[in-house]
């Protein structure tokens, strides 16, 4: 079942590369001049089967909301196929949950009023009740929307076949 609003991706990629190409390639980026400096980019952990990779925010204007990358492999007989996942961070997920929870236990109080048949008088903290975790849904999925870009370049690099020696 795919909930719209848990932001999650999953791409396919076929390639004539081995499993272990790949997985030095992922190191080598990580690894990179270019990327451990003050501004890095990305920071992940390879393992023998796959790799995570998430985007790193020190630098000015970053998308906290950005997806990790995780990826699983299986080598075939003309290369690998990967399986890629972008899905939001366990600390995104608790920040919006924190944050969501008083709006949402407040609406749930409202509810049950509804529910014994109470009178609620319309005010702005109601439209704050209802309009506060929609605002914070639509904040995680667009972020995550936008993070896609950097997580989808980041694996095209790695797998595209020039040199990156």
């Amino acid at each position: 079942m795919k909930w719209p609003f848990i932001p999650t991706t999953r791409l396919t990629f076929e390639t004539t590369l081995s499993k272990a190409e790949i997985l030095r390639r992922v190191q080598e980026k990580l690894d990179s001049l270019e990327n451990n400096t003050p501004r890095k980019e990305f920071d992940g952990v390879v393992s023998a089967d796959g790799f995570e990779v998430w985007e790193v925010y020190r630098r000015q204007g970053g998308n906290s909301f950005s997806p990790m990358i995780k990826a699983n492999m299986e080598e075939t007989g003309m290369g690998s196929n990967i399986q890629v996942r972008l899905q939001m961070r366990g600390c995104v997920w608790a920040f919006l949950l924190v944050w969501c929870y008083p709006f949402a236990l407040m609406l749930f109080l409202l509810l049950m009023t509804l529910i014994r048949g109470d009178s609620v008088p319309i005010d702005w903290s109601l439209l704050l009740i209802i309009f506060m975790p929609a605002f914070m849904i639509t904040l995680a999925v667009t972020g995550f929307r936008a993070g896609n870009r950097a997580a989808n370049a980041f694996v095209r690099d790695i797998l595209d076949t020039k040199d990156m020696g």
